[in-house]
């Protein structure tokens, strides 16, 4: 990981720069820009996107017991490096929250 690792969004001191990332990802394809990223709470990696094309932030997590992975493929984001682009896709979960279910550098 090259950048800062930070526990939770609450101790992240630049919290306010990173209030315009939404978990509401959109459903789908995507290129996304990797912005930073930081530790979570629960086992998790909280990665940080910018849409290329229409600019919207997003926070997508992946988790331990994935080794830090997508859902369904890609790279391990405790090694990726900050300003990569990804094709990304997002499904929506069984809760409707968006699940980062893959991710390919671009």
């Amino acid at each position: 990981m090259t950048g800062p690792g930070i526990s939770g969004f609450r101790a992240h001191p630049d919290r306010d720069q990173f209030r315009d990332y939404v978990i509401e990802a959109p459903a789908g394809p995507w290129i996304g820009r990797l912005d930073y990223v930081a530790w979570g709470k629960s086992h998790n990696l909280l990665c940080y996107f910018t849409d290329v094309a229409g600019g919207g932030r997003y926070r997508l997590s992946t988790f331990w017991n994935r080794q830090f992975r997508p859902h369904g493929d890609g790279p391990a984001f405790d090694q990726a490096e900050i300003g990569t682009r990804y094709e990304i896709t997002t499904e929506l979960s069984k809760t409707g929250l968006p699940k980062f279910a893959t991710a390919k550098a671009v």
